[in-house]
């Protein structure tokens, strides 16, 4: 995602103490076009004024942000920028972006902004993909499952990731205890470490370690009010607007 990045530019990283933030600051300082990274902590619980600190952001003029949190820190993270004409050149949150309410409430202010997410409706994984892979498929394809859950729900609402997500832990765990043949814990849970196969929802694959390897993260962006995946380029919807509006 740093291909369109200019050489020497300043990174500011919210939310850096831990976890994904943390590893924001890792794999910024290992990258040598990036200049300067500057590490914040995230705001106090229940706060409604970003401004001292967004204040002294402006002043560090940072040409990206990256930014950690849940819909209502980037909702209010986001306005409060664009309040105070700050401009970076990408803004880029955890969470909050790809949700349809912050668009819902930020309106043009939400153009370019854009964030990691495990799935969004556009993704192209498929049986044909999968056969390609040489992985097993299964469950129902993207636009079937998009179905179900709206027969499901009773009324026309698109998926975000989380029932996609819900959905297909699901399917791995009835391939598991497809391929186990067995209830007992123990042994779909070793079969789960041992099969590889794609979904809808993406690939599988768990290491020795137990984390999930086989799963792609996908980066999305608002452009003229409608989400595009811009990255990875093999399922990407759109193409990064970089600087954004």
């Amino acid at each position: 995602m740093f291909e369109s990045f200019a050489a020497g530019g300043n990174v500011l990283i919210q939310g850096a103490s831990r976890g994904i933030g943390l590893e924001f600051v890792r794999q910024c300082l290992a990258d040598s076009r990036v200049g300067h990274v500057i590490a914040t902590c995230r705001s106090p619980a229940n706060v409604t004024d970003l401004t001292p600190i967004l204040s002294d952001l402006k002043a560090a003029n940072p040409d990206i942000i990256l930014g950690g949190g849940h819909f209502a820190d980037g909702q209010l993270f986001a306005k409060q920028l664009a309040d105070l004409n700050i401009k970076p050149k990408a803004l880029s949150l955890v969470a909050a972006v790809t949700l349809p309410a912050f668009k819902n409430a930020l309106g043009p202010i939400a153009n370019g902004a854009m964030g990691p997410s495990h799935w969004e409706y556009g993704v192209a994984f498929s049986k044909e993909k999968a056969e390609k892979a040489g992985v097993t498929w299964i469950g129902p394809s993207q636009d079937e499952f998009v179905a179900l859950f709206k027969k499901a729900a009773g009324k026309d609402l698109m998926p975000e990731y989380h029932g996609a997500e819900a959905g297909a832990a699901i399917l791995a765990l009835v391939l598991g205890v497809e391929k186990a043949d067995s209830l007992d814990n123990a042994k779909v849970r070793k079969t789960l470490g041992d099969i590889k196969f794609m979904s809808f929802y993406g690939g599988w694959d768990v290491d020795e370690t137990g984390k999930q390897v086989g799963h792609d993260m996908i980066d999305a962006q608002w452009q003229g009010g409608a989400l595009k995946i811009v990255w990875p380029p093999a399922i990407a919807t759109g193409t990064l607007v970089y600087p954004k509006p």
